[in-house]
């Protein structure tokens, strides 16, 4: 299969230099901004892109990473360069996204912030399939810098992925007399397609993708109910989870005594015993 794929690789390559030369035949074309593409630009950018100093437009990184394996079928396909993007140089011809039922169509848009160029499929792409990304090199930088066309590519998953991630909490819930940070981890397995995110609240409702998105412990100082779920790339939500945690920071104090304090003629065989005001650790009782 991996031969299979170098063949298609070189194939694509091919076939956009071939669109490269026709276009330079043709006549043509300024040179574009780095905002909306119009004409044949086929993107737009979603920040504001200040070009680096360099000499020539190359790729810096892809994700997935190039000859991945077990990709998702509706992963976005990101290709980063060392600079912005001219994204009217952009468009179905000069970046060819391939796999084996053929060209895959979708739309571009750019992160001016990273220099990533984001391929979103309209559909998804094939299982068990290699999925070609051939770059012609009539894509330019943003002031004109020359690329020499390239191309990567990855294995989607050879099925479904129809088994839902898995989130723990750390710390656990319970009881604790300082203000705790609690970290989500999702756990997609080896097999899975990845985790996509996850969502929680901490007011006692029930999360939904519109609850805020885990990205950092979460300061629990006074006692709370954090609910939480996760999904993965292949849209697997895994039951929703709830967990309490009880942040105390009084201590407990003694509400009676029997036999009361100054009581006088007390039988040696009596039970001695003290009620608090709140529940009391076991562990933390002892003796002198």
């Amino acid at each position: 299969m991996e031969n299979r794929f170098r063949i298609g690789v070189r194939a694509l390559l091919l076939a956009v230099m071939s669109v490269t030369l026709l276009a330079a035949c043709g006549g043509g074309g300024g040179g574009g901004s780095t905002g909306s593409g119009g004409g044949s630009g086929g993107g737009t950018v979603s920040s504001s892109c200040t070009p680096a100093s360099v000499s020539n437009l190359q790729i810096v990184s892809t994700n997935p990473v190039n000859n991945a394996t077990n990709v998702s079928v509706k992963t976005a396909l990101a290709t980063t360069f060392n600079t912005c993007v001219n994204m009217s140089t952009v468009n179905s011809t000069s970046v060819i996204v391939s796999d084996n039922t053929g060209i895959v169509p979708g739309t571009f848009s750019f992160d001016g912030a990273t220099y990533t160029l984001i391929f979103t499929p309209s559909r998804n792409l094939a299982y068990n399939s290699g999925v070609v990304i051939a770059i012609g090199s009539n894509v330019t930088g943003s002031k004109g810098e020359t690329f020499a066309g390239g191309g990567w590519g990855f294995f989607t998953r050879t099925s479904p992925d129809t088994t839902p991630p898995v989130t723990t909490a750390s710390p656990p819930a319970g009881y604790y007399n300082t203000t705790q940070n609690v970290g989500l981890t999702c756990n997609d397995g080896s097999t899975g397609t990845g985790c996509f995110a996850t969502y929680y609240t901490t007011d006692g409702s029930t999360p939904t993708t519109s609850s805020a998105v885990y990205s950092s412990p979460i300061p629990i100082s006074t006692s709370t109910t954090l609910k939480f779920f996760s999904v993965d790339v292949d849209g697997n939500a895994e039951t929703g989870q709830s967990l309490n945690y009880v942040i105390d920071t009084v201590p407990p104090t003694v509400s009676s005594v029997t036999p009361t304090d100054t009581t006088t003629g007390v039988p040696v065989t009596a039970t001695i015993s003290a009620v608090f005001d709140e529940s009391i650790l076991a562990a933390s009782l002892t003796g002198s």
